[in-house]
């Protein structure tokens, strides 16, 4: 009689082992989901400090500007902004590391740096973008006059809510040097889930 020497591996095996595989993939493309999230958010911020300090550094050079005038090519002009923010073709409009439209607009007697977010999904990722663009905010109270989140309502009109920058924060109003998470998470609900959401950064130089 001779023995039958079995090599390899059974099915069930062979199954548990592709189970294995399956869960740490899953796991990995999980953290580098993750991962890649917490960098865009930190980009933006990166992105959005540049565009606050260009606007201080220059707002002088546009007192004598048409109202409602968008001012943003000239910043692209003086090589203020990223140039991975810059689109060809759209000189009105850069973009975020989430790829949401920015520009600057002067509305007198204020300078806006305009956010159309597209948080339309109220998912957490949208709440932690809007929170981010908060917090950026607050480490510029000193010099903005106030945030401002819009979003279309039911009536067909818009629904506004501000927070207000150091030299407007007056009793009974939210003030970015003070204001709690619970504050921000209404401030940015206000709008996320919402068609026509977007952020309004105001600067006013008198």
């Amino acid at each position: 009689m001779r023995k039958v020497c079995e090599l390899g591996r059974s099915m069930v095996e062979m199954l548990g082992v592709l189970a294995i595989i399956g869960v740490l993939s899953v796991g990995g493309i999980a953290g580098y989901s993750k991962a890649m999230f917490k960098y865009k958010l930190n980009k933006q911020t990166e992105q959005l400090n540049q565009l606050m300090s260009a606007l201080l550094q220059h707002y002088h050079k546009f007192s004598f500007t048409s109202d409602k005038e968008n001012l943003t090519k000239y910043f692209v002009k003086m090589g203020e902004v990223p140039e991975e923010m810059i689109v060809k073709n759209d000189e009105n409009n850069i973009y975020d590391i989430f790829s949401n439209r920015v520009n600057f607009t002067y509305d007198n007697p204020y300078i806006v740096i305009t956010m159309l977010l597209e948080l339309e999904k109220a998912s957490v990722k949208d709440m932690e973008i809007c929170k981010n663009v908060v917090t950026a905010a607050q480490n510029d109270s000193g010099n903005i006059y106030n945030i401002s989140s819009v979003a279309s309502n039911e009536d067909g009109g818009y629904d506004d809510k501000a927070i207000w920058g150091d030299k407007n924060c007056k009793t009974g109003r939210t003030c970015l040097n003070n204001m709690t998470i619970d504050d921000t998470y209404k401030f940015c609900n206000a709008h996320i889930g919402k068609s026509g959401g977007h952020l309004k950064i105001y600067y006013r130089f008198d």
